[in-house]
């Protein structure tokens, strides 16, 4: 298995402002209005790259984002819905034991990911396209005050 490194290198990846490393690696030519009514492409693909000690920080999206495990250690993606409710998500290899290979986060609910130990390698599919106008990276305590019942999660996956 390649190490986290190697991989941030051949695939030219950048440090992301939620955690972890990223390139994007396609848009569709095809504009449309988003849920904000910008101009933006259909969809936009990414790689996207974790490691133990970089996870991605909570944060939310106008779009759906579907996710796409590659390679790597287990992967999780820790959402927040709307009305509170808390869902944790393994993606990964082992699928008989409930790891997905694929997993699709809702528009408008809060997420954010990590792995346990190593690195994981997933890519990731926004539909209508990403836009860092949409993009909402949040604090720690703003979570808080509205979901303390996930203080542990919340406190593990954002910045002070």
């Amino acid at each position: 298995m390649k190490s986290a490194e190697t991989w941030v290198k051949e695939l030219d990846l950048q440090s992301h402002p939620e955690g972890g490393y990223y390139r994007q690696t396609g848009a569709s030519s095809h504009i449309i209005k988003s849920h904000t009514n910008l101009d933006v492409p259909l969809y936009t693909n990414i790689l996207f790259l974790l490691e133990d000690k970089n996870p991605s920080n909570f944060h939310k999206l106008y779009s759906n984002e579907v996710w796409y495990y590659h390679d790597g250690e287990s992967f999780t993606v820790h959402c927040i819905y709307p009305d509170g409710r808390y869902e944790l998500v393994v993606l990964g290899k082992n699928v008989s034991k409930g790891e997905k290979l694929q997993f699709e986060v809702p528009a408008g609910v809060i997420f954010g990911s990590s792995v346990v130990e190593g690195y994981g390698l997933v890519s990731c599919m926004v539909s209508p396209g990403f836009d860092f106008r949409e993009f909402k990276l949040y604090e720690r305590q703003e979570l808080l005050d509205l979901f303390p019942q996930h203080s542990e999660i919340i406190t593990k996956l954002t910045r002070t």
